[in-house]
Formats: structure tokens, C-alpha cells, sequence
């Protein structure tokens, strides 16, 4: 798992680096890339088909039940350490509720914290 997530991480690294600078590679405006604000409507599609994937991720036989554990672990952590992570939230100003409403694992089980 720590092998396959590195090479997605400097993928992911690539990638970032490709489009935060991607307005400073082209010679015309009308092509660069603009800040936008998502509709709602969108922002709900977006978030139930990451939901989605999440967590078939967890279940998927083409990997490696070792993997598929880790992954499960990592997801575990990641939530608990985006949820105890106030500073990240505070400047945000997300509350506790709407950190993880409708997100739900394989089990049903919800991510919903606790209210503040």
C-alpha cells in the first residue's frame, strides 16, 4: 500500500503543480484558469460520487485484502484527524455537523461528528 500510494501522491504533486500554474504557460487570457464558486447542486453530485468511490475502494477485489485493510485503517485516521483538526475547520468556520453530513461508509455507519 505505501509503495502505490506514493507513486499517487507524486502523480497527484505533478498534477497540482501542473494546474496552479497552468495560467502562466499560455500567452492568451481567454484560456486561463479562473477561481469559481460551485453551484450546490453540484457540490452534492461531487460529493455523493467521492462517497461513492471512497468507499467501493474498500471492497474492490482487484486489490489486495492487505491493501483493501490498509486502506480502510487510513480512511479511519483520516477522518479522525481531519475531525480533531479544529484549526484546519476554524478558518473555515465549519461546524462539527456539517463536517462529514451524508457521508457514510460501507456498513452504513455515518461520519457525522458530534455537534460543537
Amino acid at each position: 500500500m505505501q509503495l502505490s500510494y506514493s507513486k499517487s501522491l507524486r502523480q497527484q504533486g505533478r498534477k497540482l503543480h501542473e494546474i496552479l500554474n497552468f495560467n502562466n504557460t499560455t500567452e492568451t487570457k481567454l484560456d486561463d484558469i479562473r477561481l469559481v464558486e460551485w453551484r450546490n447542486n453540484d457540490l452534492k453530485l461531487l460529493k455523493n460520487a467521492t462517497i461513492q468511490y471512497v468507499n467501493e475502494l474498500e471492497v474492490d477485489l482487484d486489490i489486495s485484502p492487505d491493501d483493501r485493510s490498509d486502506y480502510k485503517e487510513i480512511m479511519s485516521d483520516f477522518r479522525k484527524y481531519t475531525g480533531d483538526n479544529f484549526l484546519y475547520w476554524n478558518v473555515r468556520a465549519v461546524n462539527n455537523k456539517e463536517k462529514y453530513h451524508g457521508w457514510k461508509d460501507n456498513l452504513g455507519n455515518s461520519w457525522d461528528l458530534p455537534s460543537e
